[in-house]
């Protein structure tokens, strides 16, 4: 079997932190976007076949909007929620950096793109140091 590069990369931004796509050349590509989260240092793979599964939606009322719950739920959510039965591109998840540079290698037309630039671990949060006062000493009489 051989596979073709059928993609191309580019550089893009998904919540507000600069990341890489990719997205398809041909019409033979068998995916239809790939895009990586930094967030979750992973690609979340885009097929282009659809498969249908039950999704949580908010319920919506005559006019289209959402619907405010009595009280919000136990994640916060302050609208009511509905099951319905939806059709969504298929997705993939790919988490280790080694696989994620075998697939862009293998797909990507231009490889040589820097796209290693955007998986870089990020950078732990110091704690600040917390100055506690010092206890008052024991005045004995």
């Amino acid at each position: 079997m051989t596979i073709e590069k059928s993609m191309l990369l580019i550089s893009s931004f998904r919540d507000g932190a600069p990341t890489f796509r990719m997205i398809p050349l041909t019409k033979d590509c068998p995916y239809g976007e790939v895009i990586y989260v930094p967030q979750a240092r992973a690609i979340v793979v885009f097929h282009k076949h659809a498969v249908q599964g039950l999704h949580m939606v908010p319920q919506l009322d005559g006019n289209g909007d959402p619907v405010r719950a009595t009280k919000p739920r136990a994640d916060g959510n302050p609208y009511k929620q509905e099951r319905k039965m939806l059709t969504t591109p298929h997705e993939a998840y790919i988490t280790d950096k080694s696989e994620i540079e075998m697939f862009v290698d293998m797909f990507a037309f231009n490889s040589e793109f820097d796209y290693k630039k955007f998986m870089i671990e990020p950078v732990a949060k110091q704690e600040s140091a917390i100055i506690a006062p010092e206890k008052p000493s024991i005045i004995m009489p």
